[in-house]
């Protein structure tokens, strides 16, 4: 809770110039003890502004008529801390508070996914690559601008590559061996930003099967080409399967794609090149 004096606004008496608040806090009490503070007593009744530390996520104050939220970090620590970084303008007049976004930080971490759906080589699956994070640097980072030092950021990308291809083990192994080269290659550049790539990569890559033919199957593909398609009742899937955490489905569905991929080929050295 805010002290008396705050609440009371004792600290602004006659004072006709916007009160701007500075505190360290947990918005909404969300991290236990630490410092808990309720948002509707961060009214404007008591200050025109209310700048928080504590999370190192920047919210949209820019954005807000009466700003009331976290400054974020001007320089983000590792992965766990995505998305833009920096300093902050503050302009305060009889017209009221206003924020703008400076552009801070040298580093920058996103974590971004991208469908290889379609793609066989892999110089096409990089050049998705590159063209999808492009994009993302500026709408995750924000420009750097013209003033910024250094002049260009270096991005850190953590990929997320999904999608349904010929040979899901062989094509990310490819790529994977691309960005992994020492030193790290350039995968994109925008907006003052180049990015490489973290060297964790997730692959969600699946085997470019036809779910719903497969699914009419009888055997092992066919169970988890229904699995894949929602087809299987709760009450008819093995336990396996059946009251999966809503935190772990995508880790499951995964794999089940996985292992159909496998059981596709195997099927595939067994009877010919014939895929029924």
């Amino acid at each position: 809770s805010l002290p008396p004096e705050v609440a009371q606004r004792r600290f602004a008496d006659g004072n006709e110039l916007p009160v701007v608040a500075v505190m360290h806090a947990a918005l909404g009490g969300s991290d236990g003890s630490y410092a808990p503070v309720r948002r509707s007593e961060l009214t404007p009744a008591i200050a025109d502004a209310w700048l928080l530390g504590h999370h190192h996520a920047a919210d949209p104050l820019d954005t807000m008529e009466h700003p009331v939220g976290y400054l974020g970090i001007c320089q983000p620590q590792d992965i766990g801390e995505p998305g833009w970084h920096g300093a902050w303008l503050l302009e305060a007049d009889a017209r009221g508070v206003r924020l703008e976004r400076v552009q801070g930080a040298a580093a920058g971490y996103l974590r971004h996914e991208v469908d290889l759906a379609g793609c066989s080589r892999a110089i096409d699956a990089l050049d998705r690559i590159g063209q999808s994070v492009s994009e993302a640097l500026v709408a995750q980072l924000g420009p750097r601008g013209v003033d910024a030092a250094p002049a260009q950021g270096l991005a850190v990308v953590r990929l997320v590559l999904r999608g349904d291809v010929d040979d899901p083990a062989g094509l990310a192994a490819e790529v994977l061996a691309s960005i992994r080269q020492e030193p790290p290659p350039v995968v994109a550049s925008d907006g003052g930003w180049f990015a490489i790539a973290d060297p964790t990569v997730e692959v969600r890559l699946g085997p470019a099967i036809d779910l719903a033919q497969r699914a009419e199957a009888s055997d092992a593909r066919g169970l988890l080409a229904r699995l894949l398609l929602g087809r299987v009742d709760d009450a008819d899937a093995p336990p396996v399967i059946r009251g999966v955490p809503e935190a772990e489905r995508d880790l499951v569905e995964q794999a089940a794609r996985e292992l159909l991929a496998r059981l596709e080929a195997q099927h595939r050295s067994t009877i010919g090149s014939d895929p029924a």
